[in-house]
């Protein structure tokens, strides 16, 4: 699937795109991802785009986390789950997409929130999602019984 989000990062705009499971772990990412540390210390140029994702899929599921808990803060809101959550920061934009049932699409852009760039990477992400459901769909986890 990394290769999925690597082809969002070629949208104008597009810096870094992580599809992530519900509780928050990485499953797939750009390749366009970085430590943005000085003085890296990993050990291969393929763990830092890792830990560049592992630190945006933290915080968008903690984005969408809010998303989630403010559904139930508004009358009339109980059955409505969030679609999408922007962030609008000086001169870029973070996009957080419910992917499936249980995943998320997050994508990071240089762009202003009202740029036509903002536009085209939300449709691109939403083809995207909508291409691809049921296997951006994270399996359900079950708990096993124990063995005595």
């Amino acid at each position: 699937m990394n290769w999925v989000m690597d082809n969002l990062t070629q949208e104008k705009g597009v810096m870094h795109a992580v599809l992530l499971s519900g509780d928050g772990l990485k499953l797939a990412h750009s390749n366009t991802l970085t430590c943005y540390t000085d003085g890296c210390r990993h050990k291969s140029e393929s763990a830092c785009p890792q830990a560049g994702a592992d630190r945006l899929a933290a915080k968008a599921s903690g984005i969408n986390s809010l998303a989630r808990v403010s559904e139930h803060e508004f009358p009339g809101a109980a059955d409505l789950k969030p679609r999408k959550v922007m962030v609008d920061l000086d001169g870029h934009t973070l996009l957080v997409f419910s992917g499936a049932a249980r995943s998320s699409v997050v994508v990071f852009l240089e762009a202003e929130f009202t740029s036509a760039e903002v536009s085209v990477a939300t449709s691109a992400t939403i083809k995207v999602i909508n291409g691809l459901r049921e296997k951006l769909s994270a399996r359900e986890r079950t708990d096993h019984p124990r063995r005595s």
